[in-house]
C-alpha cells in the first residue's frame, strides 16, 4: 500500500478551488442593472463635475495629505538618525554597552526594512 505523500504544489491548487462557486454564483446572479452607473461613473471620470463644494474639499484634503506626510518624514528622520546611530559601530566603541544590543537593534531594523517587501510581495 503507497503512503499518500504531500504536495506543495496542492495549496496553490486548493486556493484556486474559490473559484468554482464564485463563478456559479456569478452566473446564476448575473444583472444588467449596474450598467448605467458604470456608464456614469466612466463618463465623470472623463469630465468630471467641477463646483466651488469640490475644489475647497480638494484643497482641504490636498492640506492634510501634506501635513501628514510632513509629520511622518520628520517622525522617520528622528528615528533613522536615532537608529542609525543605535546600530552603528563606531558608537559601541565610544560607549561600553553590551553587543546583544547591537544585534537587537539591527534586527529590529531590518524587520522595519522588509515591511514594504513583504507588501510588494503581497501586491
Amino acid at each position: 500500500m503507497k503512503i499518500l505523500k504531500f504536495n506543495p504544489n496542492a495549496i496553490i491548487f486548493l486556493s484556486s478551488l474559490v473559484f468554482i462557486p464564485l463563478t456559479y454564483q456569478l452566473i446564476i446572479n448575473f444583472h444588467t442593472g449596474g450598467i448605467d452607473l458604470f456608464k456614469e461613473f466612466i463618463i465623470s471620470a472623463f469630465f468630471p463635475k467641477i463646483t466651488n463644494e469640490i475644489l475647497i474639499t480638494i484643497i482641504k484634503r490636498l492640506n492634510e495629505t501634506i501635513i501628514i506626510s510632513l509629520i511622518s518624514w520628520t517622525i522617520s528622520i528622528i528615528l533613522g538618525v536615532l537608529f542609525g546611530i543605535l546600530s552603528s559601530d563606531l558608537f559601541y566603541k565610544i560607549i561600553d554597552l553590551p553587543k546583544y544590543l547591537k544585534k537587537l537593534i539591527k534586527l529590529i531594523l531590518t524587520i522595519i526594512r522588509s515591511i514594504h517587501e513583504m507588501i510588494w510581495c503581497l501586491i
